[in-house]
């Protein structure tokens, strides 16, 4: 099938309609930035920076005295009415007698503010302590979250730069063989080969058409992920240039290698448990608190009238110093401090653990890209010398030196080298943005 026919099938892959590119992408630094600003796992990520901010700044606050204040407005409709012996009015009572007397006011006004200061409340010392170490662990989260969405991001960038490069080794293959089946087609009507022959140059033509279409649909699930990870709605096109720079890795194998945040992570959780431990110990220090209350209360028995005629003005105020002294908890304290202990003890451990696993996994994927490097190195060497073999043997069957089953071989051999050059290229391009990324500070 002539490349034209198939570029004709492979719009009608893609709608038989002419798409709007609404976002365009010539590197995978370009990806990156735009991840930087859409992506969700980074906004998620950032606002929980912000909430661990906002928490900290929270814990300090505790620290301030508190001040509070109310008022409030009584209306008594009907005031109550007492006895009262009526000896206590008229000396000349009699005993027994008694008098329906209304004690109150009809209007009460009261006010009150409350002050009150933690002078030594370790819990608050502790509190602000732990938001500290969990800012730093949103932060390096969200550094995380940026290293893995980079390593998504270049998986898929790299994957569609390799269906580029199978693309063009199959329209290559197509040429070559279209040329071949076309030979073949005139020798099997004159009769000088088999049907044999003719099959074999007509199904390995089927076999590179079949290969052109799947490495279409290979790219649009690649574009697809991109979108994904860019939070690019699936209406919304995108244009990646799948175009090939492959850069020797010297230049990158002597750079050092960033900070893991999964290792500063570890240390974080790790004082985290020491910051436990340090307050179970202090659980048994005593809590002391300065509080002030003052109070006001106006009575009268017109409305909004706060002095004058039968206006009462009744202020209170004090001052007290609390002291709380934790002396016996069962043991609680004593079994709490233990346990901290322990869950510290493998806090550390596991930190230790990351620090030899992160300086292993680097000494490991710099091994990996200079291997990939060469093994790549020389599947490129190879690669051209099947390509010359094919060059070659192409003008041999069209002078007619050659028999079509020697050209068929000759095609063949070409094609499947083509797989091991492929997987070098992918292996490569694997560890080559895998140290690339490690040396990156997020």
């Amino acid at each position: 099938m002539p490349i034209k026919k198939l570029f004709i099938l492979t719009c009608m892959f893609f709608g038989g309609h002419v798409l709007l590119i609404a976002q365009t992408f010539h590197s995978l630094d370009e990806i990156w930035h735009y991840a930087d600003k859409n992506s969700i796992h980074l906004i998620t990520a950032t606002n929980n920076k912000s909430k661990a901010e906002r928490m900290l700044k929270q814990a300090k606050g505790n620290l301030l005295p508190s001040l509070t204040t109310n008022a409030m407005l009584t209306s008594n409709f009907t005031i109550l009415a007492q006895l009262i012996p009526e000896i206590f009015f008229n000396p000349n009572a009699k005993p027994g007698q008694f008098a329906l007397v209304q004690f109150g006011q009809k209007f009460l006004y009261n006010a009150n503010i409350v002050a009150s200061l933690n002078i030594l409340k370790p819990d608050d010392w502790y509190n602000i302590k732990n938001n500290q170490l969990n800012l730093s662990i949103s932060t390096l989260q969200l550094s995380q979250a940026k290293r893995d969405l980079y390593e998504q991001l270049a998986n898929s960038y790299y994957l569609y730069v390799l269906n580029g490069q199978i693309e063009k080794l199959t329209r290559e293959n197509l040429i070559s063989i279209d040329t071949i089946t076309a030979i073949a087609t005139r020798k099997y009507h004159e009769g000088l080969i088999n049907d044999i022959s003719l099959n074999t140059s007509l199904i390995n033509q089927a076999k590179a058409e079949q290969n052109f279409l799947q490495t279409q649909q290979n790219k649009a699930v690649q574009l697809n992920l991109l979108k994904e990870y860019l939070n690019i709605p699936l209406k919304d096109t995108i244009a990646v240039d799948d175009s090939l720079t492959v850069n020797d890795p010297v230049n990158i194998a002597h750079n050092p290698f960033a900070n893991s945040p999964d290792v500063q992570i570890a240390e974080k959780k790790m004082l985290i448990s020491k910051n436990n431990v340090t307050n179970s110990r202090l659980s048994g220090l005593p809590f002391i608190g300065l509080n002030y209350q003052g109070l006001a209360q106006v009575s009268n028995n017109s409305f909004f009238k706060f002095s004058g005629g039968t206006s009462y003005f009744t202020p209170q105020q004090y001052l007290n110093l609390q002291l709380n002294l934790p002396i016996f908890q069962g043991g609680r304290r004593f079994h709490q401090t233990g346990i901290n202990k322990l869950t510290y003890i493998n806090d550390q451990k596991n930190y230790e653990q990351q620090k030899i696993n992160t300086e292993i996994e680097n000494e490991n994927l710099l091994i990996k890209l200079n291997n990939s490097w060469d093994l790549f190195s020389k599947s490129i060497a190879i690669l051209d010398l099947y390509r010359k073999n094919n060059f070659h043997s192409e003008q041999q069957l069209e002078q007619g030196t050659i028999s079509v089953d020697d050209r068929l071989k000759v095609y063949s051999d070409f094609v499947s080298y083509q797989t091991q050059y492929l997987q070098d290229l992918n292996n490569f391009l694997s560890q080559y943005y895998a140290v690339i990324i490690r040396q990156t500070n997020f």
